[in-house]
């Protein structure tokens, strides 16, 4: 492999190389797939260049008001959920009806990689065996609410309902906020800089020099 003449210790290329023998992955998010922190270009990768059949379920595409609102007021949310459908459609055809060729495409899964997307799902614990092996993963079931802080945003609150995963492996991914520079405008509720498109708002701007 093009990790076996690096510096790193056997035990990562080992696990990386292990990963390839993966046919089973559970993406868990917090939140619903109008809020999915990705680019279009990275979804559309993932869902038809890297050789997996995603699994989505279309409960999680049943929108909200606000929901709405979200999609309305940023094309890239409106060409995400669009991919998310187009996928989800595809999936949806593919669905036989017949037994037999029920459990002739459940063998035939078993040598493909799948892709399970959990929304609206928080992990709460990673379950171990008696040896101290991951078995399962517990998760919570959330619902969003309008944020009391900024109603155009949306944040995810737990309803109590436990949900397991089996699995043997956990990755955590759970991104990043950021912190106020000097001088520079700074929303402490999402932890960005006020942006319209990636471009810092005038007004915004103006009101951190003033407060200097």
């Amino acid at each position: 492999s093009s990790s076996s003449s690096s510096s790193l210790p056997i035990h990562p290329p080992t696990s990386l190389a292990a990963l390839k023998n993966l046919r089973h992955v559970h993406i868990i998010a917090r939140r619903g797939p109008i809020q999915a922190a990705c680019t279009v270009k990275e979804l559309k990768e993932l869902l038809t260049e890297c050789g997996v059949t995603p699994h989505l379920n279309r409960d999680d595409f049943v929108l909200s008001p606000t929901d709405y609102a979200e999609v309305a007021a940023a094309r890239q949310k409106k060409r995400l959920l669009e991919v998310f459908t187009s996928a989800l459609g595809k999936e949806e055809e593919g669905e036989k009806d017949n037994e037999k060729e029920k459990e002739k495409e459940k063998e035939n899964m078993r040598g493909k990689r799948n892709l399970y997307f959990h929304f609206y799902r928080s992990p709460v614990e990673i379950v171990r065996d008696i040896n101290g092996d991951i078995k399962s993963l517990d998760t919570e079931v959330m619902t969003l609410r309008p944020s009391a802080k900024n109603p155009r945003q949306q944040e995810a609150v737990g309803t109590g309902t436990r949900e397991h995963v089996p699995c043997q492996l956990v990755l955590v991914s759970i991104g990043y906020k950021g912190v106020p520079i000097p001088g520079a405008p700074f929303d402490d509720f999402t932890g960005t800089v006020p942006n319209e498109n990636g471009r810092v708002k005038v007004a915004a701007a103006a009101a951190a020099q003033e407060e200097e």
